[in-house]
């Protein structure tokens, strides 16, 4: 869970509940959410970057002697035009402008949906340090790229919700977090989204996703395009509960699942860690330590 201080939590509870724009319900470890998008981007709220990311939040008092403020903040709820937004068909035309603006200034388009996919079982069987969970490994081809998905599924049987999680490069989950979710009633999918395209800012684009969908894009929205073709595939297995999918990533991860689950309504909920700048920390609204745009270019 991402640490998000606010000074002002009325506006910050507000934002957060036009942008979700159905509840959730919580029971029993176990969410049932709607269509909801969780754009941390639009909050403006300061970032507690990994350092600050701990068992004790930064309390108000120091941020408000911390914060470095660069600007005054938009306003979130006015349209192009001027208008303020006061209905639900208002907030869906700007929440269009939005996505536009923070694609094409920041994140560059996604490349589109691919007609097809081939998808390979590579192998299955059940895990014993899991409770017994199923295990199925696939690779899933999108012309000349590939990329591996595996996923784990409760022994129970029936649908279940999905947690999905594309940080495999960075960090692979240990049993007691697989536990804990297979516990609760989740399937557990992961991949790494660096076979999509590399990590590497010294690589061309020469390979991978680059040279499939050549475009003004970079690997934060290749990687999201990752998220999004591996709901796809999620979606076709009669173990998924298809209206109950989140996604979560860190650091770079969590600034591609930011960008997934505001792209992509299909993702019920998108829990993001240490986004930190081009992520849910605002560049104009800055705590001590938080990342920078500097730092990242």
């Amino acid at each position: 869970m991402v640490r998000v201080c606010c000074p002002n939590r009325k506006r910050a509870r507000f934002v957060l509940t036009a942008l979700q724009q159905t509840k959730t319900t919580l029971q029993g470890g176990c969410r049932t959410p709607k269509k909801i998008c969780w754009l941390f981007l639009a909050v403006g709220a300061p970032h507690c970057g990994a350092n600050d990311l701990g068992n004790t939040p930064v309390r108000l008092e120091e941020m408000k002697e911390e914060r470095i403020v660069l600007g005054e903040l938009p306003d979130l709820f006015r349209l192009k035009s001027g208008r303020r937004v006061r209905t639900k068909k208002d907030w869906t035309l700007r929440r269009s402008e939005l996505l536009g603006m923070f694609q094409d200034i920041e994140y560059g388009r996604l490349p589109p949906k691919p007609r097809s996919v081939r998808a390979v079982e590579l192998m299955r069987h059940n895990v014993a340090q899991y409770m017994g969970a199923a295990h199925r490994q696939y690779k899933l081809f999108y012309g000349e790229v590939s990329f591996v998905l595996d996923v784990f599924i409760p022994p129970s049987g029936g649908q279940f919700p999905v947690i999905l999680y594309g940080d495999t490069c960075w960090r692979y989950l240990n049993h007691e977090i697989a536990n804990n979710v297979l516990g609760r009633g989740y399937i557990l999918a992961t991949f790494n989204r660096c076979e999509i395209v590399s990590d590497n800012p010294a690589e061309d684009r020469s390979a991978g996703l680059y040279k499939v969908y050549p475009g003004n894009y970079g690997a934060i929205a290749a990687w999201a395009w990752g998220y999004h073709r591996c709901v796809d595939f999620l979606c076709g297995l009669k173990e998924v509960d298809a209206k109950r999918i989140a996604i979560t990533g860190h650091s770079r991860g969590g600034k591609t699942t930011l960008l997934a689950g505001a792209t992509d309504e299909r993702i019920a909920l998108t829990s993001v860690n240490a986004s930190g700048c081009c992520g849910a920390g605002s560049f104009m609204w800055q705590g001590k330590g938080a990342e920078t745009l500097s730092v990242i270019l």
